[in-house]
């Protein structure tokens, strides 16, 4: 089975329920992506909620690392407002990953 990750948005200034709507459209999207055979990276859930432990940056390092090892990215819906989600997609192209937008 391949791994695809999703990219998009995670932060939201108007709170943590906010978050948590970010977090639940990756959810929805992997569930797709598990359905046509791929086994599901998102992020969202693998450090949700776990703001200021460590500085951001840290989170998307670890983004980034775990994207190495990944067959195809996922763009969700507005990830072009999400900073991460960008520096994601730039990335993808250094290691010449296929990508998908949702």
């Amino acid at each position: 089975m391949k791994l695809a990750y999703i990219a998009g948005p995670y932060r939201d200034d108007r709170g943590a329920w906010y978050i948590r709507q970010n977090i639940r459209k990756a959810e929805d999207v992997g569930i797709e992506l598990l359905k046509m055979g791929y086994i599901p990276i998102v992020p969202h859930k693998l450090m949700g909620l776990w703001d200021g432990i460590v500085p951001d940056d840290i989170f998307l390092q670890c983004g980034l690392e775990i994207l190495k090892r990944c067959d195809l990215i996922v763009m969700l819906p507005e990830w072009e407002n999400s900073e991460g989600a960008c520096i994601e997609k730039l990335f993808q192209f250094t290691i010449g990953l296929k990508i998908r937008i949702f």
